[in-house]
């Protein structure tokens, strides 16, 4: 009688464990690599002039490239920017006036959610005539 006993419970053994984490369907696969910027759009804005003037009041910018997660980042000169996720190649953000009050030169890049880091973007503030 125990021999028929225990090749059920090796079976039933043998199938326990540590459970297999399953993403809900539809969920994107984490990205491995670093985004890749392409351009942001605009690329120039004149010190102190709002751009795509948003109901807020404020300025918004569109990052287009390769590789962008949906938890993806936009940062400009290091800072976290409000990011909206349109799809792995387009990005949106709404950009502080702070950042053009003055010209200059702001970085644009964007941070994936594994930290990985794109390539840097000049958005150019000129100055007024």
């Amino acid at each position: 009688m125990t021999r028929t006993l225990l090749g059920p419970l090796l079976l039933l053994w043998a199938g326990c464990g540590e459970p297999q984490k399953s993403e809900p369907a539809g969920t994107p696969a984490p990205m491995s690599h670093a985004p890749y910027l392409l351009v942001v759009t605009p690329r120039e804005t004149v010190e102190k002039t709002a751009f795509n003037r948003q109901p807020d009041g404020g300025s918004a910018f569109a990052a287009n490239g390769k590789g962008f997660d949906p938890h993806a980042v936009i940062t400009a000169n290091g800072e976290k920017l409000r990011t909206a996720f349109g799809n792995s190649g387009w990005l949106t953000a709404e950009m502080p006036s702070a950042l053009y009050e003055k010209p200059g030169v702001v970085t644009i890049k964007v941070v994936n959610s594994n930290g990985k880091e794109s390539n840097s973007f000049d958005f150019k503030v000129t100055a007024a005539k």
